[in-house]
């Protein structure tokens, strides 16, 4: 608990989309296996993100949630 606490205080940007984290842009923690998928609450599973990643990842796995967002990319550059 006290290395993911020294972990968290000293992020300075999301590991998943790498912006900064500041008033906006809130951090949290997330398990990069969900638990529902079998991941563990063990410190090599945990990343510090912003929470905006978090809440979209939430239980996808990230092969899949990554599969998601580029989706997401492709619908959007199509239409504009």
């Amino acid at each position: 608990a006290v290395l993911m606490a020294k972990r968290f205080k000293s992020a300075i940007s999301c590991c998943y989309c790498g912006q900064n984290f500041n008033e906006f842009i809130t951090k949290s923690i997330d398990h990069i296996v969900p638990l529902a998928l079998n991941g563990s609450n063990e410190v090599d599973n945990l990343c510090i993100c912003c929470l905006q990643c978090n809440l979209s990842k939430r239980d996808l796995s990230f092969k899949k949630w990554i599969d998601l967002c580029r989706l997401v990319v492709q619908t959007y550059d199509s239409k504009h």
